[in-house]
């Protein structure tokens, strides 16, 4: 999906939470529109997501950007079917997003990035991880993962 060009149409219009980065690219795509009435804009508060993928379910906007993963839990959260969804991967973004665990300097922040580090670093770790992961995919979305991710892993 090109974000972009879909919101250049004006036919559709897009929920987003007040305050939050959905990465660079579709920032920038919903940046160009912001304050016509095709980007409705929710304020923060708890389950944000949940309340913009309710409202949409009741015809307030059409689009909802958002994490797969993130979509889909909230989704079932608000006892949402998720065949009343299309997910869609936007084309103004990486096709794959790395994961960062930060802290604060401090020595407790040390040892809380060490103790991160010596767990991913265990293979069974890893491998629950990604099974955990692809749970919250449909097939289609999980194969697609697999193949960026073993690609990802072949160039390091």
């Amino acid at each position: 999906l090109r974000l972009g060009d879909l919101l250049d149409s004006g036919k559709l219009r897009i929920g987003i939470i007040a305050s939050r980065s959905y990465g660079k690219g579709i920032d920038a795509a919903i940046k160009k529109h912001t304050g016509k009435p095709i980007v409705v804009t929710v304020p923060s508060s708890n389950y944000p997501v949940a309340k913009l993928l309710k409202l949409a379910n009741q015809d307030e906007y059409d689009i909802v950007p958002g994490y797969s993963v993130e979509l889909r839990y909230l989704t079932r959260e608000v006892a949402l079917k998720e065949k009343d969804f299309v997910f869609l991967t936007v084309a103004e973004e990486p096709p794959l997003i790395p994961t960062y665990v930060g802290c604060s300097k401090t020595e407790f922040s040390n040892r809380v990035i060490e103790a991160v580090n010596k767990i991913i670093s265990d293979e069974q770790v890893r491998r629950e991880d990604l099974a955990a992961y692809r749970s919250w995919l449909d097939d289609e979305t999980a194969a697609r993962y697999e193949r960026l991710h073993k690609r990802a892993i072949a160039t390091k």
